[in-house]
């Protein structure tokens, strides 16, 4: 895609290039006077008045290829000429931008944080404190045996969920009422907790207060991802999808589904203003009774395909599972 770099030469000076490898001096470094502090960069406003802008503009061209372009980066030095941000202004009305911004407070980098098609990733935090409860009790009725612990690419279910939530959430818990699966947690030192509770709202009810006990009363989790343990093919760059759109979603009542060109289906990622309702939801109901209270605020992720939101009932579709398998990046 079309674009620009910066980078810096140290103790130096700051150069920006196009991809082309054209390039010019933005910024100067100021050596601190004896017995001052510290250096400074300054902006070389020739170079971004000039080539800078020109670059820029060159990069908000007509281009057969992509309507992206990618800047980076943009920080203190190129907000201090407003003719080479008048230029980045208009670029981001006319592509799609792909840009790196320096983690500081000037006018002009926060006008940009502030538009509303801009989409933030904090690359220091870039997801909220979630907790996530794998759902790991059903009694398998219908499959004929425990499903959890049938294998796929070579690996149970049970552990294919544990591999899908790893190290993306703050905390996360299997919630089960079997010693084998509690077992293979223990094994992959995993928090779990074992019950014997018969409905659906007992599961849910003990995984969100096992994650409240965790954070503490001071620091609630932000929210809660109910994560099926029968579903191989989900993968991890889908959660990590679902988790970034609940984060950048600003409130706490927002409720983030998994669906596939229309089809709704889970995770289900609940924002942390549901925390009472999970845990005194009725008899025999899930986070679907929730769904149901409040269409308005569900907001749906795409699937990178069907097979994702595909969970195992029985044994024919553990094969079709297993024949589906090569879908996997």
């Amino acid at each position: 895609m079309p674009g620009i770099s910066t980078y810096a030469v140290p103790g130096r000076a700051i150069v920006l290039q196009e991809l082309s490898g054209n390039r010019a001096l933005i910024g100067r470094y100021e050596r601190p006077q004896e017995g001052g502090g510290c250096g400074c960069m300054r902006p070389v406003c020739a170079g971004l008045e000039g080539f800078a802008r020109e670059a820029i503009l060159r990069c908000g061209e007509p281009c057969p290829d992509t309507d992206w372009v990618s800047v980076d980066e943009l920080g203190y030095v190129e907000s201090g000429c407003e003719p080479f941000c008048g230029a980045v202004r208009s670029l981001f009305d006319r592509k799609r931008v792909l840009a790196v911004l320096r983690k500081q407070h000037t006018p002009f980098l926060d006008e940009l944080r502030a538009r509303d098609d801009a989409y933030i990733l904090d690359l220091d935090e870039p997801l909220l404190p979630f907790g996530a409860v794998i759902m790991a009790s059903g009694y398998g009725r219908r499959f004929g045996a425990n499903k959890l612990l049938e294998k796929v690419g070579g690996k149970t279910l049970i552990e294919r969920a544990l591999d899908q939530t790893e190290g993306i959430f703050a905390r996360r818990v299997v919630v089960t009422r079997y010693e084998e699966i509690a077992a293979i947690c223990r094994e992959r030192d995993a928090d779990c907790v074992l019950h014997d509770f018969p409905e659906r709202n007992d599961t849910v009810r003990i995984g969100v207060e096992y994650l409240q006990h965790c954070f503490g009363e001071q620091k609630q989790p932000a929210g809660y991802l109910f994560c099926p343990a029968d579903q191989p093919l989900l993968t991890r760059e889908t959660l990590e999808t679902l988790a970034l759109s609940a984060s950048r979603h600003g409130t706490s009542d927002g409720i983030f589904r998994l669906a596939y060109q229309g089809r709704d289906g889970a995770p289900v990622l609940f924002g942390g203003a549901y925390g009472k309702e999970l845990v005194s939801l009725p008899e025999k109901k899930g986070g679907s009774f929730l769904i149901k209270r409040y269409p308005a605020r569900v907001f749906r992720v795409e699937a990178s395909g069907e097979w994702e939101i595909a969970d195992v009932d029985t044994p024919e579709e553990l094969e079709r599972m297993r024949g589906l398998a090569h879908f996997e990046p």
